[in-house]
């Protein structure tokens, strides 16, 4: 199970499901039933990326506003040419931070999705989250959500601690329940470790996992 913060959770979780969904040996029986995502993600707008980057800065307000200024130039810049690559090089866009949104929304994983999120988020539009959300269930995906109208950004714990871990742990037990996602067939049975001799003996993972099971 992910449980992931805005788009610098996002981040390190596109790049965990390129991993997970590469065919490498090593991540064969990764077992994941699920992902929760608070407040996230957005569409790039650097605007936004300049003003999360402010708030995070405890410094004056003058130099606050040249590193906002500064880190703004940056993403316009590379930006650009990060979507003039990718036109050139169609395979850039799959290994570009630039376009986490369509990466996300396009991933081949088919694990359940939960969004917590706010429509006062001012870094993370909710209207993108929803975005996300429609994507996602176009492709099969069973995505539930918590939507409020009340809190800021990743802040949805501490104002309504009780309906935000209500809904965690709603969908935690949902997912280990039987949710097996269609990516990793082991996802709802945590804990098995097979040892490569012992599956040779099988055709496939599920299989194995009756087996040992049984």
């Amino acid at each position: 199970m992910f449980h992931i913060f805005s788009n610098n959770g996002s981040y390190v979780y596109s790049h965990i499901v390129k991993l997970l969904t590469s065919g490498d040996e090593r991540y064969k029986f990764v077992s994941v039933c699920g992902v929760i995502i608070d407040s996230a993600p957005g569409k790039p707008r650097f605007v936004n990326a300049a003003k999360a980057y402010g708030a995070s800065l405890h410094v004056n307000p003058v130099l606050k506003c040249m590193m906002m200024f500064g880190l703004l130039m940056y993403l316009v810049v590379n930006g650009w040419a990060a979507k003039i690559w990718s036109m050139l090089n169609p395979k850039y866009k799959q290994k570009s931070n630039h376009f986490l949104f369509d990466n996300m929304a396009e991933d081949p994983t088919r694990w359940p999705m939960l969004f917590l999120y706010s429509t006062s988020d001012k870094i993370v539009h909710y209207y993108d989250i929803e975005d996300m959300m429609s994507q996602r269930r176009a492709l099969g995906v069973n995505v539930s959500s918590v939507c409020w109208d009340d809190t800021d950004h990743v802040s949805h714990l501490r104002k309504h601690q009780e309906e935000y871990e209500q809904a965690c742990e709603n969908f935690l037990e949902y997912c280990v329940s039987g949710a097996v996602s269609s990516f990793d067939v082991a996802g709802a049975m945590s804990g098995l470790e097979a040892d490569e001799e012992e599956v040779e003996g099988f055709e496939t993972e599920e299989d194995y996992l009756l087996a040992k099971k049984q």
